[in-house]
């Protein structure tokens, strides 16, 4: 059975001879990303955070209950988030939160800003900006774009103090194996197996709320085990070969998100921006219709600055990652180019 998209299954296989770069560094790594970025937060006690209007708003709801202030600045993806940063005025005790919008920008400068600087790489682990990076801190979901249960981790590319280890929790162990049975389940699922879909479908609900009201926690060790020895480097350039032939398709009724260097980047998924939200939403169901689960990454409030909800209004997600093989993306290709002749 061949579906696209919508959460992983079980599809890593621990190879213990490899210990990926990014499990060796100094850093705390917790159940998500949500709660590295309230870790830091907690740590330094700033007075006020400045965060991307284009930004998950549930987070930014979580984030009010720390009493902390929240500004936001308009900032999206394609947008010059280096003029718009510079025309913030700061003050002593904010914090400044940038973005790597989909793992399309390359490395940004953060020696000019007058505040302490986090920046998020959810959508690229390894790319040459975070790599590369000289804000003090660095925040990223490692479950957005690796096959894992869990995991969010924090570190700082200024070797500045981090807070204290934490254990994992019960509760988040617990949730833990909850999602890695689901997640075996849907691989059962996708190999024609008996297995009704709406049981993993309600276990990956149930555990995507909980996770959101999860009290500070390390990550799982048996979560930490699969990132430990989980090749990202391989994965994401299968990924990327994914990318790179999936947005081979002709573009008179779309735009496709490029990067702005593909030697530097590593593209999240196809992000295809349409001309109007009539459009996405239209195309959006039709991909349902066709068991193609692409994402609408982030839908933000009516009052958001025009071009930012413009952005969230045009935009979809479709998922090109490893778990496809080159007929698969062929197909999903295929498929693509037949409901956008609709527009």
């Amino acid at each position: 059975m061949l579906e696209f998209g919508s959460d992983f299954h079980y599809c890593t296989d621990i190879d213990l001879s490899i210990e990926n770069k990014l499990s060796q560094i100094n850093a705390r790594f917790f159940a998500n990303g949500r709660q590295a970025l309230q870790a830091i937060i907690r740590y330094n006690s700033w007075k006020r955070i400045w965060i991307p209007e284009y930004f998950c708003y549930e987070i930014i709801e979580i984030l009010r209950k720390d009493r902390i202030s929240i500004e936001l600045y308009p900032d999206a993806p394609t947008f010059d988030d280096v003029s718009i940063i510079s025309n913030i005025s700061f003050k002593e005790g904010d914090v400044l939160l940038r973005m790597n919008f989909f793992g399309l920008r390359t490395w940004r400068d953060n020696s000019g800003i007058p505040v302490a600087v986090i920046e998020d790489h959810s959508h690229d682990l390894v790319g040459n900006w975070s790599t590369n990076s000289n804000a003090d801190w660095i925040i990223a979901s490692l479950r957005k774009t690796l096959p894992i249960p869990e995991g969010g981790i924090l570190w700082s590319p200024k070797n500045l103090e981090l807070p204290s280890h934490l254990l994992s929790s019960i509760q988040n162990d617990e949730l833990t194996y909850k999602r890695l049975s689901a997640m075996l389940l849907k691989r059962l699922y996708l190999k024609d197996q008996s297995v009704p879909k709406e049981i993993y479908r309600q276990m990956f609900i149930e555990t995507e709320e909980s996770f959101s009201t999860l009290e500070l926690s390390s990550i799982s060790s048996d979560s930490f085990l699969l990132f430990q020895h989980f090749d990202i480097d391989e994965w994401y350039s299968k990924k990327n070969k994914n990318w790179s032939q999936l947005t081979e398709i002709e573009r008179n009724n779309i735009c496709i998100l490029e990067p702005e260097n593909i030697t530097r980047c590593n593209p999240f998924s196809m992000i295809i921006q349409f001309r109007n939200k009539l459009e996405r939403d239209l195309i959006y169901r039709r991909l349902i219709e066709n068991e193609i689960y692409s994402a609408i990454l982030w839908k933000v409030p009516d009052n958001s600055t025009p071009k930012v909800k413009n952005m969230s209004d045009t935009l979809i997600s479709v998922h090109c990652d490893a778990r496809y093989n080159e007929s698969d993306i062929e197909f999903l290709k295929c498929e693509l180019i037949k409901l956008i002749k609709l527009i």
